[in-house]
């Protein structure tokens, strides 16, 4: 299910035909929002959609020169949100902007600073000489096509699609930004800007996302209970590093050097971990499904406890690494809390981790 514009579906040319927009329901019923950036004021509106419109599961939109046409889809009836609130979380079924150009190209761009890039966003500062509405999109397929008025079947997939407001009048300072992309990723990118008279001008080109690193160190565990009815307990100690499910098989991560089924443990007990017992995941390119999820578990057993055998295991826990600029490099601290799976063992395990990124290698 998704729109589908009847001209290039990123540029439109005003005055002409109007913009057809068509989609497939398949078993849900959608309700469609629209927001027009020279309506007064700019606000998304529930389109009424008639009898036919719906039948046919196609509307027509008049485009001005210079204007910035936006279309958002939701299932029909949905408990979500006002667009004009919020258009990300929940984020829209599908999202389609396009932008109403006159034929004629117009220098419009200039990267003063030129593209900024990590591993999970591309960005850019844009100034333009006057008011203009400014759009970054970012897509896989390369080489990339240019957009112009006369291209027909722009390849590029739209992941983000930015507020498309103009600033100010003037020359004016653009922020832009994608976001998430998949670290060590190659992504073509299109910068468009459309002044209010319709004149256009886009610049593009394609980079790679920096490679992602992932360190994970065990730090120290906190024995809650021993799990036996004795002064002390008889334990071993398993900490774990899984990606996307898979285990990472490292000898750095394995189990604690002192745990046997003599090495006493007490209530209250604090217990620092070796140095050892840490991983370094990378710097590597993400490989979709494969490790984009990195997420740690402990478990334990207690040899003599009050029923004989006592054990304890945390659930799996994910770490959650933050995407875009200034933002996606992090260190944190986690505690995987263990709880009773058989008779009284309980325990806290202290994890630290942090994530960077790299260039990719050339």
């Amino acid at each position: 299910m998704g729109f589908k514009a009847s001209q290039n579906p990123y540029f439109v040319k005003a005055g002409n035909d109007p913009l057809v927009v068509s989609w497939n329901e398949d078993d849900d019923p959608v309700e469609i929002w629209e927001r027009f950036s020279k309506q007064s004021p700019p606000k998304f509106k529930k389109r009424v959609l008639t009898d036919d419109e719906r039948e046919r599961r196609k509307i027509e939109v008049p485009i001005k020169k210079g204007e910035v046409y936006t279309a958002a889809m939701y299932e029909r009836d949905s408990d979500h949100p006002d667009p004009n609130e919020n258009l990300t979380d929940p984020p829209p079924k599908d999202l389609l902007t396009v932008v109403g150009v006159v034929d004629e190209h117009k220098d419009l761009i200039s990267l003063p600073d030129g593209m900024f890039v990590g591993g999970t966003y591309i960005g850019t500062l844009v100034r333009t000489p006057a008011k203009a509405y400014v759009l970054l999109q970012v897509g896989t397929p390369t080489p990339v096509v240019i957009p112009t008025p006369t291209t027909s079947g722009v390849t590029l997939k739209q992941i983000v699609t930015p507020d498309a407001e103009a600033e100010s009048s003037g020359t004016t300072r653009h922020e832009l930004e994608c976001t998430p992309l998949v670290p060590g990723e190659k992504y073509s990118y299109v910068i468009m800007a459309v002044d209010e008279d319709g004149f256009w001008d886009c610049w593009s080109d394609a980079l790679n996302c920096k490679w992602r690193r992932v360190d994970v160190t065990f730090k120290s565990i906190h024995v809650v209970n021993d799990g036996d009815s004795d002064t002390v307990g008889e334990a071993k100690f398993w900490a774990t590093v899984f990606e996307s499910g898979s285990v990472v098989q490292e000898t750095a991560v394995r189990t604690f050097a002192l745990g046997h089924d003599e090495y006493e443990i007490n209530n209250g007990q604090d217990i620092n971990l070796p140095s050892t017992w840490k991983v370094s995941l990378g710097p590597k390119k993400i490989e979709t499904k494969l490790d984009a999820v990195v997420s740690v578990q402990t478990n334990a057993h207690e040899y003599d406890g009050i029923k004989g055998e006592d054990k304890a295991a945390s659930g799996m826990r994910r770490l959650d690494f933050p995407v875009g600029r200034n933002r996606e490099e992090t260190e944190d601290t986690l505690t995987l809390r263990a709880r009773p799976t058989e008779g009284y063992l309980e325990y806290r395990l202290t994890v630290d981790w942090k994530v960077s990124y790299t260039p990719a290698p050339p």
